[in-house]
């Protein structure tokens, strides 16, 4: 009985795992998730993982060809640079006035001016005119009477001129230009009188509002005088000096004044001055109203006639492109 029991308890004591075994070993691995997950929980502060970012570097631009220069393309450029846009202006002008009644009278004054710029070319030009008529007070009694009235108006003033010119620009400032110009004005003695002129002209000084612009030139000019004058015809040759000046007084109100002298060179007492004031009032941005004066001085006048003459116009004036 007893070597029963001691067997028995011997064969108990052969089964049972050792102290210095562990439990692990002795039952399946785990698998990898189960340990990363052990490892984890068994970490209170795992360190995040790497955050890679992805830089997408812009591709190069490809070199630009290489530009073969070559004489056509020089051609090219240069015919590109004085191929300018053009450039043109048209205004026209006019103005009168008509009275009936105790006074009779009728004036009329006009013109057009145009100018178009291409490139170093610039062509400009005008036309002007101005008549008048009225009656006579033949009597010199301060009225004009029944008779009076009744022979009608007397023609007083009739006088036509135009201009053409042509210059070529050198510089922004600088031009040379040549220009030809006639002249009918029959109560200044003038039955025809043409010139033609060739200068320098020079901006001398500008701005926002005011440009200053000299001239000098050369002008030869015909006369030919209305029927009774003594000599008949007249063939001066001057040398001709121009000053203008623009000015912008206000927005719209704008000032002009231009002073041209001519000097005879084949006979130097013959002088001739002839200058023009004007004031414009913008209105829109087509029309304005426009006061003109006009002062020619001649200290040799055709036989017969003043040596001075004067226009006073006021007129409205339309800018048509």
């Amino acid at each position: 009985m007893l070597l029963l029991i001691a067997s028995m308890a011997l064969a108990q004591d052969t089964d049972a795992p050792t102290a210095d075994e562990s439990p692990a070993e002795t039952t399946e691995e785990a698998p990898e998730a189960d340990s990363e997950a052990e490892t984890t929980a068994d970490d209170p502060d795992p360190e995040p993982e790497p955050v890679i970012e992805l830089v997408v570097e812009p591709e190069p631009e490809p070199a630009p060809e290489p530009v073969v220069e070559n004489d056509n393309d020089n051609d090219n450029d240069n015919d590109n640079d004085n191929d300018n846009e053009p450039v043109s202006h048209v205004v026209a002008e006019a103005g009168g006035a008509i009275a009936t009644g105790n006074a009779s009278y009728t004036t009329f004054s006009g013109s057009l001016k145009a100018d178009r710029t291409v490139g170093t070319s610039k062509l400009s030009g005008w036309l002007s005119g101005f008549y008048g008529r009225s009656a006579v007070d033949a009597n010199a009694d301060g009225r004009i009477d029944a008779d009076e009235r009744d022979a009608g108006m007397i023609e007083n003033a009739r006088n036509l001129a135009a201009e053409a010119r042509y210059d070529f620009l050198l510089r922004e400032r600088s031009s040379i230009y040549v220009l030809v110009g006639v002249l009918h004005d029959r109560f200044a003695g003038y039955d025809f009188r043409s010139h033609e002129q060739l200068g320098w002209s020079q901006v001398m000084f500008t701005d926002e509002s005011t440009t200053l612009k000299a001239e000098v030139g050369l002008d030869a000019a015909q006369e030919f005088f209305v029927d009774g004058t003594d000599p008949a015809s007249s063939f001066p040759l001057s040398v001709v000096a121009k000053l203008t000046l623009d000015q912008q007084l206000r927005e719209a109100l704008a000032f002009y004044f231009g002073a041209e002298v001519y000097q005879n060179v084949l006979d130097i007492d013959d002088l001739r001055l002839l200058t023009e004031t004007t004031l414009t009032s913008q209105l829109n941005g087509r029309m304005s109203l426009k006061l003109t004066h006009r002062l020619t001085f001649d200290n040799q006048p055709v036989e017969g006639f003043q040596p001075v003459d004067q226009i006073l116009t006021a007129g409205l004036v339309v800018s048509i492109f």
